[in-house]
């Protein structure tokens, strides 16, 4: 019997303990917002950094499309080029 009210003595002061905690940090991250926003400092969640990762993933394969798409129009104006040369060329 004893041992269960000190149990529940202990469990009663760590609910406080993480109330208190949870209000105190509350309140340091709201009063921070204020000087973050002033100094441009910038912190991220993980949602944010899910969201940043999928942006890079995102211009990474844009990079990849210009790249492609550029070295194709490159062999296709060589191959629109080269019959005319050919044609220049030739004497006639």
């Amino acid at each position: 019997m004893e041992a269960r009210c000190r149990f529940r003595a202990q469990t009663d002061f760590l609910g406080r303990q993480l109330e208190e905690f949870k209000v105190n940090s509350s309140r340091l991250t709201n009063g921070c917002r204020p000087m973050r926003l002033q100094s441009g400092l910038v912190m991220t969640s993980d949602k944010d950094d899910l969201a940043e990762k999928k942006l890079d993933d995102l211009q990474t394969a844009l990079s990849k499309a210009q790249a492609e798409r550029i070295a194709a129009q490159s062999r296709y104006e060589m191959a629109v080029k080269s019959p005319l040369e050919i044609v220049a060329r030739s004497p006639g």
